[in-house]
């Protein structure tokens, strides 16, 4: 049994189009549950035209290939599974292509001829650049031997270094005296008081947070500024040796206390004169500061949970406790050879790359048009600055790239390492690379080739035909009967208006009462807004006036929204959005009137007309080109349904469903 073409039709149905660039069919796995997937062999014959017969495996490779270049997310593997709906849309587009490509080889016209060969071209290098680089890079690249990476591993052993570090905790306490300056001190003086040296004054520091230098020599003042001792100001001053000395005596006291039962941690927390007292400081060193000579020498020479020997530096005496350490070392071959042989595979691959690259651009049949190209950017679009076999290009695919990286007058060697750099150029080499080595004539790549030959030529063909015709039929009587059947629904200007509300509400316990009492409560309220308006409002500025008193509540702006969907004030705004009691108010006023009191909802409204535009039909001139374009896009579905109905029919395409068997 069979399905004829003529099953389809010769109308095209809204949106359809048999063959949409590459086919996809659906997503196999959302076929409904009511749908039973049909297992098919993949050697069964599906359809047949003129042409042949088209086997379940010819559309397989068909529609796996259309995919790999980005079509859908079918999984072509599953095609012989597929409903014979689906099955069918796609064995349709495989013949209509065919017979498409059939006529592109009888195409005598050049330029249609060059169109075609570069969509299948572009098409093509999809498969070509991944299947060169595989062949001449990829499988080229011999892995890295455990002695080459052991080689790599001790020159670059400096890279794995793992620094010493170590976290501790600290008591320490620092050798200088808190001194507050008083009138008539200078820091020479003060130096000299506390520490007996007037040395010292270079180890003053202010007794902020930070803790900075206070003295500035004379000849570093050009640089860095020094100001003026003040009364008042809290300094640090270096103590004198026999203070110090007291210092490093109180230290050992402290640490006496452990024989009395107290941890390292609680005397930091009680004596250390450093802000992080009793914590956990590290890992150290942390940044690019090195550490004092002594605390780190204390450091390497104390065990893990050791406490280590008092020790001095410039700003006080110290002593710390290990809490954890690592030692200088560095990180084992086993740890670091994988990312070696990575490294080795990167720069072998890459090398490999460049000498492909160079490889290709030697292919004698390349030319360069030095002459035109030397006279850069003063070169007419279609004049061709490089060719290879029958592939051309023009200065109109050069020159955006070539504005953006070199300026005009380049040199030829320059020139020609641009042209290495442009992807058109490197994709015409890539294919005349895989020609040469005849890559296309056998395996995964003859299949690729075949199939995108058929799909990308045939929808070339196809796309050209379908904007001559498009373009043919696109015609000002076409555009004037689409303007005429669609004006009134999509090129009229809407109506707009301008007016004011007068809003009154019931009382505060209005919710609570019955229907009949809510009635009567609103009938008062409409009556006493119908003896002011008659009172009060003569004009529409008076009704403007009214409008303001009335609708304002504390710290709301006039023409706030209070009650019902239809704002209190518009200006110029769409009539078709007005609804409801208000809309039929209005619609019985002229410009400058104001209507009765009516109900909309639970609150009483009033409204005066400002201003009222009609709508209007907008002229075609303003709206031609959206007209066009949809005159155009209908054209687009139509024809290229009844070109490909017709070529269908042409070659007999006959269907043969598994359900059928």
């Amino acid at each position: 049994m069979l399905i004829a073409l003529l099953a389809l039709g010769s109308a095209a149905p809204a949106g359809a189009q048999l063959l949409e660039g590459p086919p996809v069919a659906g997503d196999p796995a959302a076929v409904p549950a009511t749908v039973q997937p049909i297992e098919r062999d993949p050697e069964d014959i599906i359809a047949r035209t003129d042409q042949g017969e088209i086997r379940v495996l010819d559309l397989m490779n068909y529609f796996r290939f259309w995919r790999n270049v980005g079509s859908g997310e079918v999984d072509w593997e599953n095609l012989n599974r597929m409903p014979d709906e689906w099955v069918f849309q796609i064995a349709s587009n495989y013949a209509i292509s065919q017979e498409l490509v059939r006529q592109a080889d009888l195409e005598t016209d050049p330029i249609k001829q060059t169109a075609y060969r570069e969509a299948f071209n572009s098409y093509l290098l999809n498969y070509s650049i991944p299947a060169i680089y595989k062949i001449w890079v990829e499988d080229q690249v011999v892995p890295a031997t455990d002695e080459q990476v052991a080689e790599i591993y001790e020159t670059e052993k400096p890279l794995y270094r793992i620094p010493f570090s170590f976290k501790m905790r600290r008591i320490y306490l620092m050798t200088y005296e808190h001194y507050t300056a008083r009138e008539g001190d200078t820091l020479e003086s003060i130096a000299v008081g506390i520490n007996g040296n007037s040395g010292a004054i270079a180890g003053i520091r202010s007794d902020v947070d930070s803790r900075p230098l206070r003295w500035v020599p004379p000849e570093e003042r050009e640089s860095k500024l020094f100001r003026p001792l003040r009364a008042g100001e809290k300094l640090l001053v270096p103590m004198n040796a026999e203070a110090r000395a007291g210092v490093g005596a109180r230290l050992e006291a402290i640490l006496a206390e452990r024989a009395e039962g107290k941890t390292f941690e609680e005397l930091a927390e009680e004596y250390s004169e450093a802000e992080t007292a009793g914590d956990v400081i590290g890992p150290l060193p942390a940044g690019l500061r090195p550490l004092v000579r002594p605390l780190r020498e204390a450091a390497e020479a104390t065990a893990i949970g050791e406490i280590s020997p008092i020790f001095e530096t410039r700003h006080g005496f110290e002593v710390i406790e290990i809490v954890s350490k690592t030692e200088e070392s560095f990180r084992p071959l086993d740890q670091v050879g994988e990312s070696i042989r990575i490294r080795i595979l990167e720069r072998d691959m890459k090398r490999l790359d460049i000498k492909l690259n160079e490889a290709m651009f030697a292919n004698p049949r390349m030319h360069i048009y030095e002459d035109v190209v030397l006279r850069a950017p003063d070169i007419e679009d279609d004049e061709v600055v490089f060719s290879i076999d029958d592939d051309q290009l023009t200065w109109a695919n050069y020159k955006g790239f070539w504005g953006r990286n070199i300026g005009p007058r380049v040199p030829k060697e320059q020139a020609l390492r641009m042209f290495r750099k442009f992807p058109p150029a490197k994709f015409l080499m890539t294919l005349a690379w895989c020609r040469d080595h005849k890559l296309f004539d056998s395996g995964e790549l003859k299949i690729a080739h075949d199939v995108v030959r058929i799909g990308a030529i045939g929808k070339a063909v196809l796309d050209e035909r379908v904007r001559a015709a498009e373009d043919a039929g696109v015609t000002e009587d076409a555009i004037l009967a689409r303007y005429e059947l669609e004006k009134d629904s999509e090129y009229t200007r809407a109506g707009l208006i301008s007016y004011q509300i007068i809003e009154r509400h019931p009382g505060g316990d209005f919710g609570s009462l019955g229907e009949w009492r809510k009635k009567r409560a609103l009938r008062s309220i409409a009556k006493q807004l119908k003896d002011e308006l008659r009172e009060r409002v003569h004009t529409l500025d008076d009704f403007m006036e009214l409008a303001k008193e009335t609708n304002l509540e504390p710290g709301q702006e006039p023409g706030a929204a209070n009650g019902g969907s239809t704002p209190l004030a518009a200006r110029d705004l769409d009539i078709r959005v007005i609804a409801g009691p208000t809309a039929e108010a209005l619609s019985g006023l002229e410009v400058g009137e104001w209507s009765e009191p009516y109900a909309e909802g639970e609150v009483i409204r009033a409204v005066g007309l400002q201003d009222r535009t009609a709508g209007q039909i907008v002229p075609l001139e303003e709206v031609r080109e959206d007209v066009e374009n949809r005159v155009r896009a209908d054209m687009r579905i139509q024809v290229s349904y009844e070109i490909q109905v017709g070529i269908l029919k042409s070659v007999n395409f006959e269907f043969y469903p598994a359900s059928a068997e």
